[in-house]
């Protein structure tokens, strides 16, 4: 098995290992991180309020929002809509909270 059928095997079982609603899970290559993209697929607590006010995790970070065909870098007056994808990187120990906040 070749390193990227690996890599490709890995994302498709954290898929399902970890909670909330993923599309890709990525690990990066000498970085004890993990870049996690979910999809708001419901209405929850991340489409009420900006990212500010949000309780997000000091060890985690929004990189970017997919919003149909616009690439976003969200500030934190930004609000998250349903169907976006969120482009998150987490330490280790922010991967719990962040699972809840994306359920």
């Amino acid at each position: 098995m070749t390193r990227l059928s690996k890599l490709i095997a890995a994302n498709y079982m954290f898929r399902f290992v970890r909670k909330g609603s993923i599309e890709a899970i990525a690990s990066l290559h000498g970085v004890n991180a993990e870049v996690i993209e979910f999809v708001i697929n419901k209405e929850s607590q991340l489409t009420k309020n900006n990212l500010r006010t949000l309780k997000f995790p000091e060890n985690a970070l929004i990189g970017g929002v997919i919003r149909g065909e616009e690439n976003l870098v969200p500030t934190g007056d930004f609000t998250l809509q349903l169907n976006d994808k969120v482009i998150v990187l987490a330490l280790p120990e922010a991967l719990g909270k962040i699972e809840n906040l994306f359920r």
